[in-house]
């Protein structure tokens, strides 16, 4: 069973001033916190990809960015995104439900459920801003 002090080897959000959960010191605060976080960045995650998707659409049907080839291959990319982010949740849903369940039923396990979300979350949100910015910049 794990120890009180192996659950600050939980996956921690890439900077620390990104967890708004960090100044939470009791369990149910910390959980209240990420549920509201986790509720609040989805929000954001299912938002960035919807206007990703609808922009690769727009340069798709208008072609100023590209010629026909390229119109093909950005109609592709809205689809294949939203395919890749279902993915994501699963791969997302299925490791922290591996991290809740390494705690065998001790204290934090529904803890670290919630930070795990918001870290992977934050992680993906971040990737999608980056890797995909000429379709959130319009």
């Amino acid at each position: 069973m794990l120890s009180f002090a192996a659950a600050f080897l939980l996956p921690a959000p890439a900077f620390p001033q990104d967890d708004p959960c960090s100044s939470k010191e009791s369990n149910p605060e910390l959980r209240a916190c990420y549920d509201k976080a986790n509720v609040e960045l989805n929000v954001r995650l299912d938002s960035t990809v919807k206007q990703i998707v609808v922009e690769l659409d727009k340069d798709a049907e208008d072609g100023r960015r590209t010629n026909s080839i390229g119109a093909d291959s950005l109609r592709k990319a809205g689809p294949t995104l939203t395919e890749s982010q279902m993915a994501w949740e699963t791969y997302r849903s299925h490791y922290c439900d591996a991290l809740k369940a390494s705690f065998a039923g001790a204290r934090g396990g529904a803890i670290a459920y919630e930070r795990c979300e918001f870290t992977l979350g934050s992680e993906r949100l971040k990737e999608l801003r980056k890797d995909l910015a000429p379709w959130l910049l319009k």
